[in-house]
């Protein structure tokens, strides 16, 4: 082993006849042919992409993507005589491990003189852009308490903003989905007619035994519902809409105290989800 060591710090390598002498001190002390010393090298070659292949398979796994959208309003279309509008989306869990997962906002352009905020678990101040709780998700599981609200307050325009979901522990961990929110200075039924469908927030908002909701049909469409559902998810109302456009004047008087959703339906397809707020 010595003499290893040895010739290795004063490795000279001579070829004669395909044959290869490592001297030391001018001494050979080891002789291979071409064949073998090839041989050697492929070897060698095979551990280091073994051991290239193995870092890329880390690599790689380290930063598979856990979470995903699976459903979001990316287009939000309102007058700017509306209160609130709101996107409503749902963020899905694709990977194999229980994470926890915080939103983050980022501003790309707002019209001036509006406001907006988020709400994931619960709903959080305008200056906010990092929900300070973070909503535990196992493999698998989608959560749909993701809400972006928008406040036009009388100005038209579009405003921009993207959502990034991302696990606390890994923040590279993560997907973003950017927001349109569309105010125009004509009433909902003028913003839609034609080629889309959608509602209004409903006013009053606190309503206590009628909430008025104007609602515009896409041209062509065969069967349109509004459904009203609880907190929990559960069904409590669906009427069927069979004007063009108009309002609504939904009876609430019966429904308890609480926050409710509703969604238009047109041809089995949701077409937008909103909120209002029940009082007695």
């Amino acid at each position: 082993m010595l003499a290893v060591k040895l010739f290795r710090s004063n490795l000279r390598i001579k070829l004669k006849s395909g044959l290869i002498y490592y001297l030391y001190f001018g001494r050979p002390i080891l002789k291979i042919d071409s064949l073998h010393l090839l041989q050697i090298k492929m070897r060698r070659m095979k551990r280091k992409v073994l051991l290239l292949n193995t870092f890329m398979v880390i690599g790689l796994s380290g930063f598979a993507q856990s979470l995903s959208v699976a459903s979001l309003d990316r287009n939000v279309w309102s007058s700017v005589e509306e209160t609130v509008s709101q996107s409503v989306g749902v963020i899905e869990n694709v990977g194999s491990s229980t994470i926890a997962v915080k939103v983050r906002r980022i501003t790309v352009d707002t019209v001036p003189g509006t406001q907006n905020y988020f709400c994931w678990e619960q709903c959080y101040i305008p200056s906010t852009n990092v929900s300070p709780t973070a909503m535990i998700m196992t493999p698998g599981q989608q959560i749909d308490q993701f809400y972006a609200d928008y406040k036009p307050n009388g100005n038209a325009g579009v405003s921009v903003l993207t959502y990034c979901f991302y696990d606390v522990d890994n923040e590279a961990d993560s997907v973003c989905a950017t927001v349109r929110f569309h105010a125009s200075a004509v009433g909902i039924q003028d913003v839609f007619r034609g080629n889309e469908s959608g509602i209004s927030e409903s006013y009053p908002n606190p309503a206590k035994s009628v909430a008025n909701i104007n609602y515009a049909l896409r041209v062509g469409w065969k069967q349109a519902d509004l459904t009203v559902y609880s907190m929990l998810g559960s069904q409590v109302k669906k009427v069927k809409l069979k004007e063009d456009q108009g309002t609504y004047k939904l009876d609430v008087s019966t429904l308890p105290s609480g926050m409710y959703f509703y969604t238009l339906e047109v041809d089995g397809k949701a077409i937008s989800t909103k909120k209002m707020l029940v009082t007695k």
